[in-house]
């Protein structure tokens, strides 16, 4: 009976040793992979780019405090044409400020009843734009 236990003894240590060897000692320590997954069904249809949201308007510009009415401008050429047509005679309109010019705006000045000073401001621009 020994004899019989001493065989088995030595079949099993062979078939492991066997068993051993075909693997490696690197994949002893792997576990076995699973098998691959079944394939899947490849969707074909077109992919709509990805689109950023637009930004929302800017607030109404009514709700938005305006700011004080900016003064009227006017450049001196047109300043001279409007003093020439009003008889003050300043000369040829080439946007200079020239004596005539001056002379011109002054006299309008007074009669206008507005504060004399010579010069193209706020005020004398106003009035030559309402006459």
């Amino acid at each position: 009976m020994t004899r019989v236990y001493t065989s088995a003894c030595v079949v099993l240590i062979a078939a492991a040793l066997h068993g051993c060897q075909a693997t490696g000692p690197d994949e002893r320590s792997k576990a076995p992979e699973p098998p691959p997954a079944p394939a899947r069904a490849v969707d074909t249809a077109p992919v709509e780019p990805a689109v950023a949201p637009e930004p929302p308007p800017p607030p109404a510009a009514a709700s938005a405090p305006q700011p004080a009415q900016a003064a009227p401008t006017m450049d001196l050429k047109t300043a001279q044409g409007l003093l020439n047509k009003r008889g003050y005679k300043v000369g040829a309109p080439d946007g200079k400020m020239g004596p005539r010019t001056r002379q011109g705006l002054r006299r309008f000045q007074t009669e206008q009843r507005i504060p004399v000073t010579g010069n193209l401001d706020r005020e004398t621009i106003e009035r030559l734009m309402t006459k």
